[in-house]
């Protein structure tokens, strides 16, 4: 309030929020907005501001009676807005379920022999208020308050007009008397206005109180579009027409919106990805002809985001439902797949020529194979490389082969060539050929050991 040059007087709540973002609204709107939904006033005094609690039990500041000091006088007696019970609930997330708080019984002024409880009788009414924002348990409890206190004092609603006097002003309580057994009491007075004319000085009280929520006033929230052009409120079909090939509209998609219903209803618009940055992200486009949704930028026309695609009875799921929810999977146009199985916890990747790999939790093991009759198994009893051909190693450094033991065989000849082959064994070497046998060098051959024996 100081930047107004008033200073402010406020009643605490008790309630603290982390975070509250006043968006595209005054700050006098702003103000009213917060202090009805917590069942405070707003009134002005000069130069101060004071937000607090209606005094409902104050002394009157003034009797006004029939036949004395009134003008004129119109009221009414309204049960539309009692009801037997105020609640209200929200989404809290620690929690992940619905929160909910009934008012509390509101103190009310003391005004006619027509109790609030019998106006809601009438209608045997529960209020109920609802936001999915998890605003917690103080705020909704004082939402609900509020919003009690308000439909209380709605219950008398009218105009007062007597002589000049400047001693009511909105938020005290006037008496009453001589107005029928019905409205003779203590009123609450909402608001007061003075005028002069023709010399004479009349003051026009206003009792009860408005139950109208200040954000449904004109001019409070801004229009769609913030007023620029006609907006579009909530969600819409579209059909993709094209993807990017745009220069003005660099990674956007063509979309027809057929509720646009005018003659050209195609519009670009920007597809949503879970991760974008400068040149990384995660980008899955929705195809050509398929069913989008798409929300819009301020509820401007102009500018339409796609946040995500559509299965209908005519495109269908690429696996069907599972009631248990086990299966995820990912497949493109031409049947490149991955598929998640939550309930035997397998990862599979596989292309449509069969190149497969998959990771299995529930057989203990990794998969790798390929069309080719090629496969890599790794399971509990090791490592198992299987080929449909040759299997051929190469490496630019050394190839090094260490086990417990070594075993090698072949069907066929085995062939070991190297510029120096050197064999050694701690404790002995047996070479045997079931046929024939032979060492052979072009140099010199050399046979050495403690006892050489030639058969």
């Amino acid at each position: 309030m100081g930047q107004y040059g008033l200073s402010a007087k406020v009643d605490s709540t008790g309630i603290e929020i982390p975070q509250l973002v006043q968006y595209y609204c005054t700050d006098w709107d702003f103000v009213l907005t917060r202090a009805q939904n917590n069942g405070l006033v707003v009134i002005t005094d000069g130069k101060q501001v004071k937000v607090c609690k209606p005094n409902v039990s104050a002394s009157p500041v003034l009797t006004i009676t029939y036949g004395d000091n009134l003008i004129a006088f119109d009221g009414s007696i309204s049960a539309s807005e009692q009801y037997t019970d105020t609640k209200a609930c929200a989404w809290d997330v620690s929690r992940q379920q619905i929160i909910k708080a009934t008012a509390s019984k509101p103190p009310l002024n003391a005004q006619g022999d027509i109790a609030a409880k019998d106006l809601s009788g009438l209608a045997n009414e529960v209020m109920l208020y609802q936001t999915n924002a998890p605003i917690g348990d103080a705020s909704l409890h004082a939402w609900a308050d509020a919003q009690a206190l308000w439909s209380g004092l709605a219950r008398f609603q009218g105009s007062i007009t007597i002589y000049g006097n400047a001693s009511i002003i909105p938020g005290c309580i006037i008496k009453l008397e001589g107005l029928s057994k019905h409205y003779s009491g203590n009123a609450f007075v909402q608001s007061v206005e003075h005028t002069l004319q023709g010399g004479e000085w009349k003051t026009q009280v206003y009792m009860g109180f408005n139950p109208v929520v200040i954000t449904e006033e004109p001019d409070v929230v801004a229009p769609a579009a913030s007023g620029f052009l006609p907006g579009i409120r909530g969600l819409q079909i579209g059909i993709v027409k094209k993807i990017g090939d745009n220069k003005d509209f660099e990674n956007f998609i063509l979309v027809d919106i057929p509720l646009l219903q005018c003659e050209k209803t195609e519009i670009w618009a920007r597809p949503v990805s879970p991760y974008a940055s400068n040149g990384v992200g995660m980008l899955f486009l929705p195809e050509v002809d398929d069913e989008v949704v798409l929300q819009f930028i301020n509820e401007d026309p102009c500018h339409p985001v796609i946040i995500g695609s559509l299965y209908s009875r005519k495109r269908k799921t690429p696996v069907s439902l599972d009631p248990k929810n086990n299966l995820k999977t990912i497949v493109t146009k031409n049947q490149l797949k991955i598929t998640l199985d939550d309930d035997k916890k397998i990862i599979t990747i596989r292309t449509p020529g069969e190149n497969t790999l998959i990771l299995d939790d529930d057989k203990k093991q990794i998969l790798l194979s390929d069309a080719n009759k090629n496969k890599v198994c790794m399971d509990k009893n090791g490592i198992m490389v299987e080929s449909g051909k040759d299997l051929i190693f190469k490496a630019r450094g050394n190839v090094k082969t260490e086990g417990m033991g070594i075993e090698s065989k072949s069907k066929q000849d085995t062939k070991i060539n190297g510029l120096n082959i050197e064999v050694s064994a701690q404790m002995g070497v047996k070479v045997k050929g079931s046929a024939t046998a032979e060492i052979s060098a072009s140099g010199q051959t050399v046979v050495k050991g403690g006892v050489v024996m030639i058969n």
